[in-house]
């Protein structure tokens, strides 16, 4: 991978939770790598807040950055509703060079591809306990064979089209829930408030 993609770790929360800053940072958790990877927005989910001051180093996401969850060897693209986040030290940032590598090429590969999976498979078979984790070592040895650069945009758009149709259909399966929910409360409101009037 080296050549092709920079990859910048988070860093460990301890140096930063008990900063005394005044700048107040979401941290980049589980539950936004996972509305990340589907893209989906899930409101009111659990967030949790750092503070830091001006000195602290932080890695911040930007929308469309590429995040690796480096305990479950997968990869997200961050929406704009998760920018400026501050990454933990089990993410990372990945930098591609574009005119070799297409961003949506690279999550489809580290998501889907058995040449990815094998890698990783081998790389920790000697580990008794999680065989799905990644270091920036093992990400750097990583070997990626590639089509051209045109072919990358077409599988890598594919892959990005199946999610979003998957996010809308989540989205929709969502709101018919809200909407049946709803009915069946004013239904049986409506029935309590007519047997309340058929006793007085």
């Amino acid at each position: 991978m080296e050549g092709l993609v920079n990859i910048t770790p988070g860093i460990p929360t301890n140096r930063i939770r008990n900063d005394d800053g005044d700048n107040k940072y979401h941290l980049y958790g589980n539950e936004t790598f996972l509305d990340d990877k589907a893209m989906f927005y899930t409101e009111n989910k659990p967030e949790k807040f750092i503070m830091a001051n001006k000195k602290t180093k932080l890695i911040t996401t930007e929308s469309e950055d590429i995040i690796l969850n480096m305990a479950t060897s997968e990869a997200a693209i961050v929406m704009p509703e998760h920018a400026g986040y501050a990454l933990p030290y089990n993410y990372s940032k990945l930098t591609l060079n574009t005119q070799l590598i297409d961003k949506d090429f690279l999550v489809f590969w580290i998501n889907e591809s058995p040449q990815f999976a094998q890698q990783i498979k081998s790389n920790n078979a000697s580990s008794k306990h999680n065989l799905r984790r990644i270091t920036v070592r093992m990400f750097n040895e990583l070997k990626i064979e590639l089509p051209d650069i045109e072919d990358q945009k077409k599988a890598g758009l594919l892959y990005k089209s199946l999610i979003e149709l998957s996010s809308q259909t989540r989205k929709k399966t969502e709101l018919m829930s809200k909407i049946i929910g709803q009915k069946v409360f004013l239904e049986v409101k409506n029935s309590d408030d007519e047997q309340r009037n058929d006793e007085a």
